[in-house]
């Protein structure tokens, strides 16, 4: 036997599943991002009636809190003012309101980019993703989003546009678009492991993932 495709197959498998925890922790990361709003609304059990409510509460984090849950209600975003951390509230109410114009006020990058995206996502305008730093990213999220896989063929780098169509590959089980993708092998790899089709370990062209594909499905 070929010792470089013993040693590949003993580390396909490793190297798959590191593929996939680095895809779980991804996911877990943004369930933390979006789940924030949720944290926060929770600290407060009754909403305010008026900014003057807020403003008689002497706890800062209560306050904050208060304000937060009051601007996204009211949709008032000039009530971020009042809040210590402004990113997060302009970009909450510019969630709340699909206005791009509050996700410009933001500072931090990170926090931005994730507003364009989500607008992005929710309006499908594909185009505001152009406003972003993380452009692939955006793509990527729009494009699982809205299951659209000709946004993927916008992204540049290769393991993302890939991940981008495997993501839609696994939720539509289009077994096509692993025929777009630069990585064909791994998409039908993880297509024929969420199915349990073995028909499509035979489109695998590298022997030791067609190997390893077989060998999955039958454990």
């Amino acid at each position: 036997m070929n010792p470089f495709k013993k040693q590949l197959g003993f580390a396909l498998p490793l190297v798959i599943l590191i593929v996939v925890v680095l895809i779980i922790a991804g996911g877990v990361g943004y369930y933390f991002y979006l789940s924030r709003d949720g944290v926060l609304q929770d600290k407060t059990s009754k909403a305010a009636k008026t900014q003057a409510d807020c403003e008689k509460i002497i706890d800062s984090v209560e306050k904050d809190n208060c304000y937060y849950n009051f601007a996204l209600e009211t949709q008032d975003s000039s009530l971020c003012e009042e809040i210590t951390n402004k990113d997060w509230c302009y970009d909450g109410v510019a969630r709340e309101t699909k206005d791009i114009s509050l996700c410009e006020k933001i500072i931090d990058d990170f926090t931005k980019d994730w507003c364009y995206f989500d607008i992005a996502a929710e309006t499908k305008d594909a185009s505001l993703c152009e406003k972003t730093i993380d452009k692939d990213g955006c793509y990527a999220y729009v494009a699982k989003e809205t299951k659209d896989a000709n946004l993927c063929e916008r992204i540049t780098d290769i393991v993302d546009k890939n991940v981008c169509y495997m993501a839609i590959a696994s939720e539509t089980k289009d077994t096509s678009l692993c025929e777009k993708s630069p990585k064909k092998d791994l998409c039908y790899y993880n297509l024929a492991l969420e199915t349990k089709d073995s028909s499509l370990c035979e489109k695998i062209t590298e022997s030791a993932i067609k190997y390893s594909c077989y060998s999955a499905i039958s454990k």
